[in-house]
């Protein structure tokens, strides 16, 4: 049986065993949770309470005037279904609902309530 060939590409200066430690390491840095995920938001007591252990709460978020987004954000616990965000209609007053329980979670929940 003939040899197999090596084709992996290698750092300069590391031997497989540290490349392959280094890339066990960014994986495992890439799936780190955020340790204070709405640090530097008035709310942030507030916003972990709701997303943890608060059943049923909301809260009107105050949004820039000249936002992209002109409807008024809800930002709520739980929505029907677990779904993260969804938008009434227009003659239903046309807000948008943002959940904070949600059925999938990411590791960054900041970003998943951006």
């Amino acid at each position: 049986m003939a040899k197999k060939k090596n084709e992996e590409v290698l750092p300069e200066g590391m031997s497989r065993r540290q490349a392959k430690l280094a890339r066990r390491a960014a994986e495992r840095a890439a799936f780190e949770r955020d340790p204070r995920p709405y640090d530097g938001f008035a709310a942030e007591a507030d916003l972990v309470a709701m997303q943890e252990f608060v059943p049923s709460a909301h809260f009107l978020a105050e949004t820039v005037a000249d936002a992209a987004f002109p409807r008024p954000v809800r930002i709520v616990t739980v929505l029907p279904g677990a779904v993260a965000a969804l938008v009434r209609p227009e003659e239903e007053g046309g807000e948008a609902l943002v959940a904070l329980q949600t059925a999938q979670r990411g590791n960054n929940p900041n970003r998943d309530l951006a």
